[in-house]
This record gives C-alpha cells, sequence and structure tokens, in this order.
C-alpha cells in the first residue's frame, strides 16, 4: 500500500506540473491521482490500526511515520527551491553574466593604434513571459582602438501596453572592463517601448590600445530586465528566454 501510495502521488506531480505548463487536460489527471493518493493513504491507515497491538503494529507505525516524513521533507525541498531563487535575485542581480573567479594572465603585448579586437555580442531578457523579442543587429564586432563602433539591439514591443525595460551590460572576462568604454556597462538606464513598436537601442564601445592581446576575444552581455509580476513564483509556467543575435 506504502508504494501504492507513492506511485499515486509521483502521477498527481506530474499531472500537477503539466497543467502548469498549460495543459488543461492534466487537471482531469490530478484531481484522480489525488483521490488515489488520499484512498490509498486511508486504506493504510485501517490496514495499520486494523493489526492488532503487537510489535508487528509498532513497527509498521514507525515505518509509516518515517516515510510519511521524508516524503514531506522531499516534496517541500522542491517548492523551498523555486522561493530562494527569487529571494537571491530580488535585488535584480544578474546572475552567470560575470567572468570567473581566476585571473586570466595578460601578459605584456598590447593592441596598440591600428590593432583590432574581436568582441562577441548577445542580449538575454530577464522576466516574467515578457511580451518582447530583443535581436542584436550584429552578433560579433571587429573594433580598432580607440575608434567608436555602435552597438545596436532591436526591440518589439508585441503587447497592447508600453513596457518599461531596465538596460544594462556587463563584460567577461572582467579583466576587460577597464580597457573598454561603453555607457552600459557603467551607467543602468531605464527604456520605455510603445505598444506594438519597435525601438532601437544604440551605444559606441571604444576600446584602448592599451588593452592586452591576450584578453581578447572577450564577450559583452546586455540585459532587458522587466517588471515584476505578482505570479512570477510560478517559474515553471514561462521559459527563461535567451536571445542571441
Amino acid at each position: 500500500m506504502p508504494f501504492t501510495l507513492m506511485g499515486f502521488l509521483l502521477a498527481g506531480m506530474l499531472c500537477f506540473l503539466q497543467w502548469l505548463h498549460g495543459v488543461m487536460v492534466a487537471w482531469y489527471g490530478m484531481l484522480f491521482f489525488a483521490t488515489g493518493v488520499l484512498v490509498s493513504a486511508v486504506l493504510w491507515c485501517w490496514q495499520l490500526f486494523s493489526v492488532q497491538d503487537s510489535p508487528l503494529r509498532h513497527r509498521k507505525l514507525s515505518t509509516a511515520i518515517w516515510l510519511s516524513a521524508l516524503l514531506a521533507f522531499a516534496f517541500s525541498m522542491t517548492f523551498i527551491m523555486i522561493f530562494m531563487y527569487y529571494w537571491l535575485n530580488e535585488d535584480g542581480h544578474v546572475h552567470g553574466a560575470s567572468s570567473s573567479s581566476g585571473s586570466v594572465a595578460v601578459g605584456q603585448d598590447r593592441l596598440g593604434q591600428s590593432g583590432v579586437a574581436a568582441i562577441f555580442v548577445d542580449v538575454q531578457l530577464k522576466g516574467y513571459r515578457l511580451p518582447i523579442t530583443a535581436v542584436m543587429q550584429k552578433s560579433s564586432l571587429s573594433v580598432q582602438s580607440d575608434r567608436s563602433q555602435p552597438v545596436t539591439i532591436n526591440v518589439t514591443n508585441r503587447s497592447n501596453q508600453p513596457i518599461t525595460l531596465r538596460f544594462l551590460a556587463k563584460i567577461a572576462p572582467s579583466e576587460v572592463k577597464p580597457f573598454v568604454h561603453y555607457a552600459p556597462m557603467h551607467h543602468e538606464q531605464m527604456i520605455t517601448i510603445a505598444a506594438n513598436a519597435t525601438q532601437s537601442i544604440t551605444h559606441t564601445l571604444t576600446l584602448s590600445e592599451s588593452l592586452p592581446l591576450a584578453l581578447q576575444p572577450f564577450s559583452v552581455t546586455h540585459f532587458l530586465m522587466g517588471p515584476d509580476d505578482g505570479s512570477a513564483w510560478k517559474k515553471m509556467q514561462g521559459d527563461l528566454t535567451l536571445i542571441n543575435g
């Protein structure tokens, strides 16, 4: 009976996840398996208490208590991870964009006055079901030292209402930062996209001729962060959108 109970519970959880992903038929499966969990639990308890007072009954009760505690712990840990994710990200901090904690050996060779560095650029959306499409005009750049190079992102608002986004950029590896002049790396910007409109975000990027050659190619990742949603705890409903130009 305990294994039957576990089977119904597992099937019910799978149906619940499918329902969160928009499969409405899974609602009926969830009700069915939830009923199975209830019936199995009642029958199990009836079996436990119908056994006469004996070492066997105490052993079964002890096993039932431990199994119930383990099941409750495993089930609670699954959902605690979701709330921990939003607790760690409540300040809007961007994870995964910083370089590794190790240092980079830069060497003595520099870019020089006529040197050209290769840069990879991309954009990511951070938010709950944002009706936004963001595309880099170019996914890679060849930038000559001390010459400004425009970096453009085309952002489309597919909704019928204007949306305000936070815009910033991060560079990797971090050792490159002192040699790059790029405004979104230092100043966060608020951008409002009109309803059903496309807007281009353009900033100029300039490299110092003292950039060590060992630090290129490097990458610049842009982030567009949407407004918080009251139902954002349903993280499994929305896909994490990663758009590479």
